[in-house]
C-alpha cells in the first residue's frame, strides 16, 4: 500500500492532487497517529461541470479536514518552490474559496 511505503521510507512532503470529482476537499492525513501529518490531499474541479456529491475522507487514515464543500464550480492553482507548496481554490467568479500553505520539511 502506498501509505505503508510513505511511512516505512520516511517520505517527506508527499502531496496528492486530484480533480474531476466536482467538489472541493483538502485533508491532512496522520495514519501513524503521531500528531504530525504524513501527507496531504487536495481535490478540486472541474471548472466547467455541475457540482457533484460530497464523499468523506477515509477515516482509517486519520484525516484532518481542511475544507470539504460543494455546490459551486471551481478550479485550483498550485505553486511549488524549493521551500513551499501553496494551493488556492477559486470559484467560477474568481473568488478565493480556500488557500493553504505547506512549508517543505
Amino acid at each position: 500500500m502506498i501509505v505503508d511505503c510513505i511511512l516505512g521510507r520516511g517520505v517527506k512532503n508527499a502531496v496528492f492532487l486530484a480533480g474531476d470529482v466536482h467538489y472541493v476537499q483538502a485533508n491532512a492525513y496522520d495514519p501513524n497517529g503521531d500528531g504530525m501529518p504524513d501527507f496531504h490531499e487536495f481535490v478540486v474541479g472541474p471548472l466547467s461541470a455541475a457540482p457533484g456529491r460530497l464523499t468523506p475522507a477515509s477515516v482509517e487514515l486519520r484525516p484532518t479536514t481542511l475544507i470539504h464543500e460543494g455546490g459551486y464550480m471551481n478550479f485550483g492553482l498550485i505553486r511549488v518552490t524549493k521551500s513551499a507548496f501553496d494551493v488556492t481554490v477559486l470559484d467560477e467568479a474568481g473568488a478565493t474559496r480556500f488557500s493553504h500553505h505547506l512549508a517543505a520539511r
